[in-house]
């Protein structure tokens, strides 16, 4: 899965401020480092023992213990300059709580640009869009309406009880399956990287959006499934 907008936002950000701070640094040493030699340091002082805590699918990293600081400080004391150096290994490992900082500002940075409740941020964009049967209950001479776009905008959210999806899904025994549909080639709203697997109701005004995170259900008011005869498929 790529880099949300929010995500690339916020991370140029915090790229942006480090590169700030680190030429700050470099100039008010009285013995200026060498620069990719710096850059080096900083990067290995970002290593460290850390806390791991996913948020809202967000992996949430608290840097705790500074193993490149000390790997440096083992290996390199007795360097020329080492003082200097030392500085940005320090930079490297304290610059984990800006990204930490940052990752905290996504999640809500996220939800202002994107409602994961809403089916427009799942269902945008669409090229080939296709009808997958998942389950021998489905009719194989099926198409979707090319107006699917224009009907969802008129499609309603209503409760769910996710049972069916855990009773029945691949299961081959059950003779009516309630979603035997999914819908392929359709796309999120841009920059969202809103992943979900999309199930259409046997009746086509039925709509299951299952996320990572959640299952959404609507309904049209029209079927966007429509036969197609042996003509049309040639």
């Amino acid at each position: 899965m790529g880099m949300n907008f929010a995500e690339a936002v916020v991370y140029s950000f915090c790229w942006l401020l480090i590169f700030v701070i680190g030429f700050k640094l470099f100039k008010k040493q009285e013995i200026k480092p060498i620069i990719w030699k710096a850059v080096i340091v900083y990067f290995v002082g970002k290593f460290a023992f850390s806390l791991n805590y996913p948020i809202e699918q967000q992996a949430i990293h608290f840097a705790l213990i500074p193993l490149g600081v000390i790997a440096i400080y083992l290996f390199f004391s007795k360097r020329p300059n080492f003082n200097t150096y030392l500085t940005f290994a320090w930079f490297g490992f304290f610059s984990n709580y800006l990204f930490l900082v940052g990752t905290l500002l996504i999640i809500p940075l996220y939800s202002l640009l994107y409602d994961k409740n809403d089916i427009h941020t799942y269902m945008a964009h669409s090229e080939n869009i296709e009808i997958l049967s998942i389950h021998p209950s489905a009719n194989d001479n099926i198409a979707v309406r090319t107006s699917i776009l224009e009907q969802v905008k008129a499609a309603k959210e209503q409760p769910v009880n996710t049972d069916w999806y855990y009773e029945s899904v691949g299961d081959d025994r059950v003779e009516v399956e309630r979603f035997p549909y999914i819908l392929a080639n359709i796309a999120p709203k841009w920059g969202s990287q809103a992943k979900a697997t999309i199930y259409v109701e046997k009746d086509g005004k039925g709509l299951l959006i299952a996320s990572p995170t959640k299952h959404l259900y609507y309904r049209l008011d029209e079927s966007i499934l429509q036969e197609v005869t042996a003509n049309e498929e040639e």
